[in-house]
């Protein structure tokens, strides 16, 4: 090991968060020394190794032609919502535990709360130059009752015309609080609210579009519409057919709501 990554090592245990980032920006870990950190070292590491926006290009269920953009969930979702309160959040395991992944994630969060421009022009940058046509808001995490971060979605929803944008949100009041101050969605750009189970309510005046979940509990699930699209994406990467780039279902702001299997 050389002697500047001892150093780093020893830094990466402090709390001078500042120097930290300077630091990993300035030397890259070995394999082996980041094999050696521990799991919350090594999310930091992650988070502060690079000033590039993280935005995954498709997963086994987005499929090849979707780009994903997330935030930490503990950093920005609802902690009032069920989902957070009975720990059941999908993006809270399996890959999404990952180091790399959670790392992603909070660089994310970091790069935005630096510098809210520079952020969306970098992601204004990689969407406008990737080619593909759909973004999905939020795979894990939501608008952390944010406007400005709400408002820079919709920034590049408006920057990008030729893209579909889609976003799952629990913070409900922001979003309606943004539009009756005037705010009007971009017509390629869907805002969902996250239906959650038959107690939580749903302020929804402004009939935006809806997502539910089909608990594996069915006593626990809301009226769902009976024309409700049902999803039938999984996390198979050969199931092309059933991906969201094939689908893009939910995208589409006239099929009003849309049903996933609980997961």
């Amino acid at each position: 090991m050389t002697n500047n990554n001892k150093r780093l090592l020893e830094r990466i245990k402090n709390d001078k968060k500042e120097q930290e980032r300077l630091e990993f920006t300035q030397h890259r870990l070995t394999k082996q020394e980041i094999a050696n950190l521990s799991h919350e070292d090594k999310v930091r590491y992650y988070a502060n190794s690079s000033d590039t926006p993280a935005a995954n290009h498709g997963n086994g269920k987005t499929g090849p032609g979707c780009i994903t953009i997330s935030v930490p969930v503990e950093e920005t979702c609802n902690h009032e919502a069920p989902c957070y309160v009975n720990k059941v959040c999908y993006a809270c395991k399996g890959r999404q535990c990952f180091a790399s992944v959670l790392g992603a994630y909070y660089r994310n969060w970091r790069l935005y709360k630096e510098d809210v421009k520079r952020y969306e022009d970098n992601l204004h940058l990689i969407i406008s130059c990737s080619g593909l046509p759909l973004v999905r808001w939020n795979d894990a995490g939501d608008f952390a009752n944010d406007d400005a971060y709400f408002q820079m979605t919709v920034n590049l929803a408006l920057r990008n015309p030729s893209v579909k944008f889609l976003a799952y949100t629990k913070w409900y009041d922001l979003v309606n609080r943004w539009l009756d101050k005037g705010g009007t969605l971009p017509a390629n750009y869907t805002v969902r609210f996250s239906m959650a189970d038959k107690d939580w309510p749903v302020p929804n005046p402004h009939n935006l579009p809806l997502a539910f979940i089909d608990f594996s509990n069915k006593s626990l699930n809301p009226n769902i519409p009976r024309n409700a699209f049902h999803c039938k994406g999984n996390a198979n990467p050969k199931d092309l057919e059933h991906s969201c780039t094939a689908c893009q279902a939910c995208w589409n702001k006239k099929v009003h709501s849309v049903v996933f299997a609980q997961h």
